[in-house]
């Protein structure tokens, strides 16, 4: 499977503009083969406003402004290359989007967990989704990294999480793009950290827990130019009760 994340910075996020996104989803991408599909606002379903979601889980901004993220399971490299060609993305998504759109960040990786997510109540799960710029990281390293995630985030309590680099179906970036006949939007955004948190207070303990503080960001400040971040609702889409 694939992971197709882009994030979007809207310049009028109405309720109105919202619910459009919303109604062009359940009745174009996901009656697409291969494709389930979701776009949710940043914050958490319980605090949506970002002040507060901000201070509640006492964490610095550093979602550079987008505001709202679309994660896209794609069942295999046919499938996504079907959607990015669709005429519910070309003819209906991005005219209806365009005008509202100041910036955009797409990026793809394999998906590296099981999906739909397994969590104890999809009501109050969340995504948190990283975007890294490592130029110097390799095939190699980023495994390593890959490692060091999985051994020190998914012992938390309440938590999963994966680490890959851009690239899906054993081709790189710029294989990838060329298959799918598509231009490259990720910003030199070269590796993605997807999160799962149960809820709210378990992204909180994440957000100040040694592992992150004291062994992830160690191992990866030197190399990193530059990071996002961005936590949103995880959609009932990609869920399952455990």
């Amino acid at each position: 499977m694939i992971l197709h994340i882009a994030l979007f910075k809207f310049r009028d996020c109405t309720q109105e503009f919202q619910d459009d996104l919303q109604n062009m989803l359940k009745s174009d991408f996901n009656s697409l083969p291969g494709i389930q599909a979701s776009v949710t606002p940043y914050g958490s379903s319980s605090v949506l406003n970002k002040a507060a979601y901000l201070e509640y889980v006492d964490v610095p901004d550093k979602s550079h402004g987008y505001t709202h993220c679309e994660v896209i399971i794609a069942e295999d490299l046919s499938a996504l290359k079907g959607f990015l060609h669709s005429d519910a993305h070309v003819k209906v998504w991005i005219p209806a989007i365009k005008n509202n759109l100041e910036s955009i960040i797409v990026i793809d990786t394999p998906l590296m967990l099981s999906h739909p997510f397994s969590v104890p109540n999809c009501n109050n799960a969340l995504l948190r989704i990283v975007f890294f710029k490592l130029p110097s990281v390799d095939a190699t390293e980023t495994e390593q990294l890959a490692c060091l995630i999985e051994k020190e985030f998914n012992a938390l309590p309440g938590i999963t999480a994966s680490f890959a680099a851009c690239g899906a179906d054993n081709l790189d970036k710029n294989q990838l793009l060329e298959a799918l006949s598509w231009p490259d939007k990720s910003h030199d955004y070269t590796h993605c950290k997807l999160l799962i948190a149960n809820s709210l207070d378990n992204l909180k303990s994440y957000s100040h827990s040694d592992a992150l503080h004291k062994v992830w960001i160690p191992a990866i400040e030197k190399k990193a130019e530059d990071y996002l971040i961005f936590d949103t609702p995880l959609s009932d889409i990609h869920s399952s009760t455990s």
